[in-house]
């Protein structure tokens, strides 16, 4: 592969090359280099990191500098979420990933002992990235709710599993609801306003936790709304200064 200017850093483009990549499998890699020295070979020249690059978003969608800004937010928003609440680590953060996907990407761990706590905090982190663009942006955009895979419904999966299987209901705590099944009518009542409660106890949390980390929360959100993905190494910039905005 041939440098394209003698002051090329080698590690820096790599590092860009392997975020682009995020999500993609050995195999869709290996079909994207073949692809770019095909096109360089009819080009007769030889390959260079631009090749690779543009293929590599060639199938991802193109949005809106407004669109890009608030997926950056969001996703900031459970970056600063997660690192404050000690949930793992985070390995990747993107906003353009395969099929145009944003995410963060980690590895999310609880408490050995299963507790409620651990759960509640994942309730928040999840609710994090909604809460991030109600403060910063003024208002939450749909994306956080839809599919069953949406931010909202795992959340509220959560919930609902807290209120009705883990023992750990305020209402019926040694009520198993899966096991009673049609459920009386003020019985569901009450486990949807229980549930609601959960939510919004831990949605207001998001947002406390969100507006202090603002300035963090803001670092984390440009450089990916510039960079597209962000690596440990990236984030190790800005992640440290929440010590400084973090909750009391």
């Amino acid at each position: 592969m041939s440098d394209q200017t003698n002051s090329v850093d080698i590690d820096a483009v790599v590092r860009s090359l392997a975020l682009k990549s995020v999500g993609l499998t050995g195999a869709d890699v290996e079909r994207i280099v073949r692809e770019a020295r095909r096109t360089a070979r009819r080009e007769k020249r030889d390959l260079v990191y631009n090749d690779i690059a543009a293929r590599l978003e060639s199938g991802k969608p193109k949005r809106s500098d407004a669109s890009r800004w608030r997926r950056a937010v969001h996703e900031a928003g459970h970056a600063v979420a997660r690192y404050h609440l000690r949930q793992g680590s985070i390995d990747t953060i993107t906003i353009n990933g395969p099929n145009g996907r944003s995410y963060v990407d980690g590895h999310m761990e609880l408490d050995s002992i299963e507790l409620e706590e651990p759960y509640a905090a994942m309730m928040i982190s999840i609710l994090a990235g909604r809460a991030a663009e109600e403060v910063i942006l003024g208002t939450p955009s749909l994306g956080s709710g839809g599919s069953d895979q949406s931010d909202l419904a795992k959340a509220t999966e959560i919930a609902l599993a807290l209120e009705t299987v883990f023992g750990t209901s305020a209402i019926n705590p040694l009520l198993h609801v899966a096991t009673v099944i049609p459920l009386d009518r003020t019985i569901t009542a009450n486990i949807g306003d229980a549930v609601n409660r959960r939510l919004e106890a831990a949605y207001a949390t998001a947002l406390e936790l969100v507006e202090r980390s603002r300035l963090p929360l803001l670092a984390i959100a440009r450089r990916l709304l510039e960079a597209e993905a962000l690596a440990p190494h990236d984030l190790n910039q800005y992640l440290p200064a929440l010590k400084t905005h973090c909750l009391d």
